[in-house]
């Protein structure tokens, strides 16, 4: 597995979307559904930055984040098919590899998600309710030092 920087909206729109597509019937979609490559180029235009894994040439997993003093990163997105193999672990790896802080928010309910930025030495910090216009969710902040 090859981890690059990539720029392709129309790439990270289609990993994102298939990998997303399991919260389309949650009573509160996810609003990374609602994107469309524009609104990624949009968010590209304003210093937002993205990492693909890749098996052979084909994307099988994307991360998409924001750099400044701490690295804030969203969207962590593996193929349905791939999951399960190491592919989020490594994307977040190559952001840990950067040595800046870290922080992210998931779902409360993704206790795997959870599980896995545990074992990556993210500690929870705060849970608040957010509302995307679909309804309310309890979403968990978590962040990890910079590495040494």
């Amino acid at each position: 597995m090859q981890i690059i920087e990539t720029k392709n909206a129309t790439l990270i729109y289609e990993v994102m979307q298939q990998a997303f597509a399991e919260y389309a019937l949650d009573e509160v979609p996810s609003s990374a559904l609602k994107e469309s490559v524009t609104s990624i180029q949009v968010a590209q235009a304003q210093g937002e930055c993205a990492l693909a894994a890749l098996l052979g040439d084909q994307a099988v997993g994307i991360v998409r984040f924001t750099e400044g003093k701490t690295i804030t990163f969203f969207r962590l997105s593996v193929l349905p098919d791939y999951r399960r193999q190491g592919i989020a672990k490594a994307l977040i790896q190559a952001l840990i590899a950067k040595g800046k802080p870290l922080q992210c928010n998931v779902r409360q309910k993704e206790t795997r998600n959870i599980a896995l930025y545990t074992s990556l030495g993210f500690v929870s910090t705060t849970t608040h309710v957010v509302n995307h216009g679909h309804g309310e969710i309890s979403v968990v902040t978590m962040t990890r030092p910079r590495s040494s």
